[in-house]
């Protein structure tokens, strides 16, 4: 059983935690979900490393390495999103870290490291219209832990995207019309799509609401420590 620090910031009484694997959680192939949605996920390749202060983290070879959570109803976010993961790279390529898609073109968001070292945040709309929101170059450091949160949230007839590094909001966010986020129910969620992504990741969370600032911040503090943050 995980001994989390502050268990309100990974069950809120609001019910909108919709997906929490976590490393230090696992069974065989399975990534468990902690959430109470458990949507678990299945593990094709990646091992198990020490972290920083020796808890677990997934490891992907950047081949044929994926953690792959079947798509539900509970993961869909017409309304509203966050992804918030700790991750780790070691190559500077440009590829997907984390996406709910087909396995093909047709996608819901996408979260991906480019060449100069940027988030991407990739969403479309229900419409299919995509909006890419990038942060500043050298945000997406190498051979560095760090928190990234993702979010997208719908305003009357725009979509407002926004991205968090490490607890700090990252440029002024982005905004692009629609009324909502695509939402795809039998779409999976992939994590180092396979022939893409060589990293690392400790835990990786979605909510179906925007987080406040407060609460990354609070996430980010409560979990700093164990990746020598």
């Amino acid at each position: 059983m995980i001994r989390f620090a502050s268990p309100e910031l990974y069950v809120p009484q609001d019910g909108s935690l919709k997906l929490h694997i976590d490393a230090r959680a696992y069974r065989g192939d399975k990534a468990i979900d902690v959430s109470p949605a458990q949507n678990h996920g299945t593990i094709t390749g990646a091992i198990l490393k020490p972290g920083p202060t020796g808890q677990n983290v997934f490891s992907f070879d950047g081949v044929d390495d994926i953690i792959t959570i079947t798509g539900h109803a509970s993961l869909d976010t017409p309304t509203a999103l966050s992804v918030v993961a700790w991750l780790y790279d070691e190559v500077s390529n440009q590829n997907h870290s984390i996406n709910k898609d087909d396995a093909g073109s047709n996608r819901c968001w996408i979260v991906q490291r480019e060449t100069d070292t940027t988030v991407n945040f990739a969403l479309w709309n229900s419409a299919g219209v995509i909006n890419q929101f990038y942060t500043a170059p050298n945000s997406w450091v190498m051979n560095k832990w760090f928190l990234c949160v993702c979010m997208a949230e719908v305003s009357g007839s725009n979509i407002l995207q926004e991205v968090y590094l490490d607890g700090i909001r990252a440029g002024t966010g982005s905004s692009f019309s629609g009324t909502a986020i695509k939402t795809i129910t039998t779409q999976n969620i992939r994590i180092a799509t396979p022939s893409n992504k060589k990293q690392r990741l400790g835990s990786v969370r979605i909510y179906n609401r925007a987080l406040s600032a407060s609460e990354i911040s609070a996430i980010y503090n409560a979990e700093r420590h164990l990746y020598g943050r």
